[in-house]
């Protein structure tokens, strides 16, 4: 009989470990993302994490990068091309990598800068 409470217990504890273990892994790999296509398409794709952002976030006054976005357009994308209100865009050009990032209820847009190093 004790035997088999301690076969239970054990397969709990271990369907409790493989799901925490599941969760913190989809968590990580969603957090950077690639995104590529038409300009349209890009712009929705960034408006739609940044929606998603904005909901998760709502009401915390930290601030939170939500996601990284590699993106890649086959047009220039400015600051006008963002129409939310709630996002403040960037001009972002045709291919880089920006932070998505929550502060005070809105939404940010950062740009990552590579510096070239030159020997």
């Amino acid at each position: 009989m004790i035997r088999i409470i301690w076969i239970i217990g054990g397969l709990i504890t271990l369907f409790i470990l493989l799901s925490l273990a599941t969760n913190l892994l989809k968590f990580n790999l969603e957090k950077e993302l690639k995104v590529e296509g038409i300009k349209v398409y890009v712009v929705n794709k960034i408006t739609s994490l940044a929606k998603e952002c904005l909901n998760e976030n709502l009401g915390k006054k930290e601030r939170k990068v939500c996601f990284e976005v590699r993106y890649k357009s086959k047009e220039e994308i400015k600051k006008e091309d963002f129409k939310a209100d709630f996002l403040e865009g960037i001009d972002l050009g045709t291919k880089g990598k920006i932070l998505i990032i929550y502060e005070n209820g809105k939404v940010y847009l950062e740009k990552i800068e590579y510096e070239r190093i030159s020997s």
